[in-house]
């Protein structure tokens, strides 16, 4: 199975999508979303492999990579398709103020940040 698979980042965005629009419009975890996600996509790199890969293999091994690309930029478009062109943008998850596992952050702040300044103070110079 020694390919190089240039599809995979559009794979990867097309289950990010899927997961974004079960929490937009079903109210799914993220983190659940994102299993519930990988079931469908596994069954199609799956079928694609199987169908589409393999066969190419058997013709030329160096096509792979020419047939990856092509799934690729049919992925793509077909998220484009899908989700539209441009980018989406998400709320927050938490409302202000709900303490989530790593306590309270700041809007928009992804990890708690230590308070800015000196961590540690130099010893006076001298003899």
């Amino acid at each position: 199975m020694k390919i190089v698979n240039m599809a995979q980042g559009a794979f990867l965005i097309m289950s990010a999508y899927l997961c974004y629009s079960l929490w937009a419009h079903l109210g799914i975890d993220p983190l659940l979303g994102s299993l519930i996600a990988a079931v469908p996509m596994g069954l199609i790199g799956a079928g694609i492999y199987r169908f589409v890969v393999e066969r190419v293999q058997r013709t030329d091994h160096g096509l792979t990579i020419v047939v990856t690309f092509a799934l690729a930029i049919v992925s793509e478009a077909l998220i484009a398709l899908a989700w539209g062109p441009n980018p989406t943008a998400t709320t927050r998850l938490l409302q202000p103020g709900v303490q989530d596992r790593l306590g309270d952050r700041p809007e928009g702040a992804a990890v708690r940040l230590p308070p800015r300044g000196r961590r540690h103070r130099r010893a006076p110079a001298g003899p």
